[in-house]
């Protein structure tokens, strides 16, 4: 991340994964998901030394790939429903049964584009002609609020 200085400074202020002192990891749960605790310290965005110690829990899991199936004859795109278990928390009035996009988890030496294939059969039926990369992001890294 980069910072522009609002006071005169002339140079960008960037921070790095350097400017994070961890003090501390525990594992609190491995299973479908692995949860971990971390105690550390970070460089202040005044550049002026090191926060206090913090406590923040990290939700590790595996990258995914999602697709948007698209059948130009048709003009229409491809989405599936599924129960989401955690809808269950975040959305307590409505049902946990989401409307979206093909997804999957990509393991360890897994390709993403044979990923996206597999899914596409699994959950919706069907055999993709080709596919086209649009975007890489990390959706909310470890969860932290």
């Amino acid at each position: 991340m980069t910072l522009y200085p609002q006071d005169g400074q002339s140079s960008p202020i960037t921070f790095k994964k350097k400017d994070v002192e961890i003090t501390g990891c525990k594992t609190l749960y491995k299973g479908f998901f692995t949860l971990k605790s971390y105690q550390l310290r970070h460089k202040l965005f005044d550049n002026k030394g090191m926060s206090n110690e913090i406590v923040r829990e990290v939700l590790i899991r595996d990258h995914a790939v999602g697709l948007l199936p698209y059948d130009p004859l048709l003009d229409q795109v491809v989405l599936i429903e599924q129960l989401r278990i955690g809808a269950i928390e975040a959305n307590e009035d409505n049902s946990p049964w989401l409307l979206e996009i093909i997804a999957g988890m990509i393991k360890t030496g897994e390709n993403p584009e044979e990923v996206a294939r597999r899914e596409a059969r699994e959950e919706a039926g069907i055999e993709l002609k080709r596919c086209r990369p649009m975007l890489s992001y990390l959706a909310s890294p470890g969860g932290d609020e």
